[in-house]
């Protein structure tokens, strides 16, 4: 740290305020609690609710997607396995007349 300052050590820990403050950050955090975020950094309450509109949004068309896939898949299946049968009846001889 005294290197990317451009300071020596001893410097830094002759003043006491700087050097309570540089053993203060080389501690571990406690409990893993992150701090706090400025106020104007904070989403705003109108914000999150538009974000959550867009997501609830986006959510319902990816459901709508889905469905609509299932079906398709449904249809799709369903022939498959009508043309499956089908291959399978017995096949009967030419008539002759």
């Amino acid at each position: 740290m005294a290197a990317t300052a451009g300071l020596s050590r001893s410097w830094i820990y002759r003043d006491s305020n700087i050097s309570a403050e540089v053993r203060r950050l080389r501690r571990p955090s406690t409990g893993g609690q992150a701090r706090a975020m400025p106020s104007r950094q904070r989403a705003t309450d109108p914000s999150l609710q538009a974000r959550l509109e867009t997501l609830l949004d986006s959510n319902r068309d990816l459901r709508d997607q889905n469905q609509k896939l299932r079906q398709q898949i449904a249809v799709l299946l369903g022939e498959k396995r009508r043309a499956s049968v089908s291959d399978m009846s017995p096949k009967q001889p030419p008539r002759s007349t």
